[in-house]
């Protein structure tokens, strides 16, 4: 089992607080490498799930995300 993946943006993800500014922007062709949360065998990028194991122990990418 992986404990760290590097990924690329696929399309613009961005997150918002409740006043519309934005938390957390991610725009398509970046790359970085995100570290698996071992509590909730997701991997995680600040608020952003990018990817999870299944049930299986398979990789699980979340959309506008790629595994490179």
């Amino acid at each position: 089992m992986k404990k760290e993946i590097k990924v690329e943006v696929t399309k613009d993800t961005y997150i918002y607080d409740n006043k519309g500014e934005v938390i957390q922007g991610l725009k398509e062709g970046e790359q970085f490498v995100v570290k698996l949360n071992n509590d909730t065998w997701k991997f995680i990028c600040g608020e952003i799930v990018v990817a999870e194991y299944n049930y299986f122990g398979k990789i699980k990418m979340h959309d506008g995300f790629k595994l490179i």
